[in-house]
């Protein structure tokens, strides 16, 4: 080998190392959305403490290797992370600090990973990998044959650990393959996976018997569809349908009594539930006399469920249970009253607002399959939440409603790389 040869080829031998440096820390971001939302998803009690670690050692390798748009996040986003920041701070007045300051830092880590993942992955990118995500796990789900009890006997509970869990994966995995086969931004061999997987969701939605998920998901799909269809109007004509639909929808007002006889009837009879929503209404009820006991400043974070108050035993033993720390009050409003009181409730119901706000603005304004996507997917948070718990540390919709968030307000926000990363990508990118 001459001189020559020698010397030309160091330059590219390092160039391809520089390379393929760059390429093992290029898509770490849209690795970690691949893997946080099954990390997540799963309740595996045996697993418990290695899919906690496994969420701490991504957010750990995410910081490490972009520290300074990690504190960017932390440094722009924080009125959206109001809500835990109050939380964390409920650990000065709460009845058991030391467990607040533990549940609370697990539930400021499980928003601002939703934030940080929102600033660093494009809408589609995180639409595109979290649906490969969710159809991983569900097939492996389907394929592990895990069952649990329900009203009409053995369901599918998958890695879940519940069948209304199973039935909300399903939920999340059919909304995200239909966006992702309308997002033109995500390459076709992806968008093509689209197919088999709609048939694995509603398989996984049939066989959960979960009503919640298949309600949602009878109003939501079609939904999506027409916001994709609204994309190709202009912004005044956006306006001018959604105001139409509602003016054409007004006169179901008169009949709304009929209505909810109908849906109550069909839901309490038909799908086995009762007029106390399992037991909820009673929850609701305790959970406002510890309201009024602390009204402003709660009790401190989770400090109720995992104390040994008299009020907590009875409840426990009135739901047959040992143990709080998996428990709520079924309701996000009442759970964050109790907890941090109407301090944290008023920073909820503003962050609430804005981001209803900022995704209309987005529907309006430039709509696109992965920003319906997600405004949906808002839209549906918004309507679980008076009956679930939907602010929870390590809760999948927990982190999704802070991408939402985040989307809602700054839409594609991925940082820009170095021109020579930009060909890069272009030549090899997966959108």
């Amino acid at each position: 080998m001459t001189p020559e040869t020698t010397s030309a080829g160091a330059p590219n031998r390092r160039q391809r190392a520089a390379a393929l440096q760059w390429v093992q820390t290029q898509f770490i971001p849209e690795i970690a959305v691949l893997l946080f939302l099954p990390l997540m998803t799963a309740q595996v009690p045996e697993l418990g403490p290695l899919l906690v670690l496994a969420q701490f050692a991504l957010m750990a390798l995410l910081i490490a290797t972009r520290p300074v748009q990690a504190l960017s996040a932390l440094t722009h986003w924080w009125p959206l992370l109001a809500l835990p920041i109050i939380a964390v701070a409920s650990s000065a007045w709460s009845d058991l600090p030391a467990e607040s300051a533990r549940y609370s830092f697990q539930f400021f880590f499980t928003c601002f990973t939703g934030v940080l993942l929102a600033t660093l992955v494009s809408a589609s990118r995180f639409l595109q990998m979290s649906f490969l995500g969710m159809l991983v796990f569900c097939a492996i789900s389907i394929l592990s044959h895990r069952t649990g009890p329900s009203f009409h006997g053995e369901v599918l509970i998958g890695f879940t650990g519940s069948k209304n869990q199973m039935g909300l994966a399903g939920f999340m995995l059919l909304m995200s393959a239909m966006a992702a086969g309308l997002d033109n931004k995500i390459h076709a061999r992806i968008r093509l996976l689209a197919i088999p997987a709609i048939p694995i969701a509603l398989y996984v939605l049939a066989s959960t018997d979960t009503a919640t998920a298949v309600l949602i998901a009878a109003a939501a799909a079609p939904l999506l569809l027409t916001l994709h269809v609204s994309e190709r109007f202009h912004p005044a004509t956006r306006v001018a349908l959604m105001l139409g639909v509602l003016l054409v929808l007004s006169p179901l007002t008169l009949v709304w009594n009929d209505a909810v006889d109908w849906l109550t009837d069909t839901v309490f009879n038909s799908m086995g539930k009762d007029a106390t929503l399992t037991g909820r209404t009673y929850l609701w009820e305790r959970a406002q006399e510890l309201i009024d006991r602390r009204p402003i400043e709660g009790h401190g974070y989770q400090a109720f469920w995992v104390g040994e108050s008299a009020d907590t035993i009875g409840i426990l033993r009135w739901a047959g249970l040992a143990d709080g720390r998996t428990f709520n009050f079924h309701n996000t409003y009442l759970q964050v009253a109790v907890d941090t009181g109407y301090l944290g409730l008023g920073a909820l119901v503003a962050t609430l607002i804005a981001i209803g706000l900022g995704g209309f603005r987005q529907f309006v304004l430039g709509p696109t399959a992965a920003t319906s996507y997600f405004f949906l997917n808002f839209m549906v948070l918004i309507m679980i939440s008076f009956t679930e718990v939907i602010l929870l540390p390590f809760l999948p919709r927990t982190m999704l409603l802070f991408v939402c968030g985040v989307y809602a307000w700054k839409g594609a926000v991925a940082p820009r790389a170095a021109p020579a990363q930009d060909s890069w990508r272009r030549r090899h990118s997966w959108t």
